[in-house]
């Protein structure tokens, strides 16, 4: 299922889902005529693109339906993405085909990896790399996961910075010399982002720790459990949601 037709579905879960509960009844009092209704099926089809492609950035340009639709995902997800649940499920055939490309252990990681709604539509490009990152980590690649976490992050990072200014990406090695440009170091992009405003303090760190694991898998032979790679992808989502919705001011001259 393409991305803009996931969140189509998301924001059509949002708008029967109001039609059925009758101006704002709490999702958990919602009728018990629920899986007769078109809103069920609408829950399967978002479930079934979830299972096959988990922990996908998800932005819905309204911000109302986004968190509405959030606070819906959340809460069925709550209740049907527990790893015995989806185990059960993907024994009886709802999710045709999936079983066959699955482990108990793959399952148990999906149910750990729930949706993730973002502020401001990622580029494609930066959504692909997420998207291979949650990918390598599912399937127990957690250097490559790591890894991918890290590129996603210097690549908005880059983009941001040059157009802010660049020279908060590079810088003269030799004055005078216009053949000595080279990259300051990506520390450096990430303590221009927090003096910018565009991360806060707590969310630079992350991104430091994610670069200096980073460079341990690459050059030091680190090898990062599963639980530390999760961690790093949630800490991404929330350094990409934070650097797309920050604004650059126009460059420098």
């Amino acid at each position: 299922m393409p991305q803009d037709t996931l969140t189509l579905k998301i924001e059509e879960l949002v708008m029967l889902f109001d039609q059925l509960s009758k101006n704002g009844v709490p999702v958990e009092k919602v009728p018990t005529d629920w899986d007769r209704n078109r809103a069920e099926a609408v829950l399967d089809e978002i479930f079934k693109e979830l299972m096959w492609n988990p922990g996908q950035l998800i932005h819905i340009q309204d911000e109302n339906k986004m968190l509405r639709g959030k606070s819906l995902v959340d809460y069925f997800w709550d209740k049907r993405g527990r790893a015995d649940e989806l185990m059960e499920r993907l024994h009886d055939g709802e999710f045709g085909g999936l079983l066959f490309q699955l482990t108990g252990d793959y399952v148990g990681a999906v149910s750990e990896l729930r949706p993730m709604f973002i502020a401001v539509e990622p580029t494609r490009e930066v959504r692909e790399y997420f998207q291979e990152a949650v990918r390598a980590w599912l399937h127990g690649v957690d250097k490559g996961g790591l890894i991918l976490c890290w590129s996603s992050i210097e690549m908005l990072l880059r983009e941001k910075l040059l157009r802010q200014d660049f020279e908060l990406v590079y810088k003269l090695r030799k004055k005078k010399d216009p053949t000595s440009w080279i990259e300051r170091t990506c520390r450096r992009w990430i303590e221009s982002a927090e003096q910018l405003r565009w991360l806060d303090k707590g969310t630079a760190k992350k991104a430091l720790a994610i670069k200096e694991a980073r460079d341990k898998a690459v050059h030091r032979q680190f090898a990062p459990s599963s639980k530390e790679v999760h961690q790093f992808i949630m800490d991404t989502k929330t350094i990409i949601d934070q650097l797309m919705k920050s604004r650059a001011s126009h460059k420098k001259h």
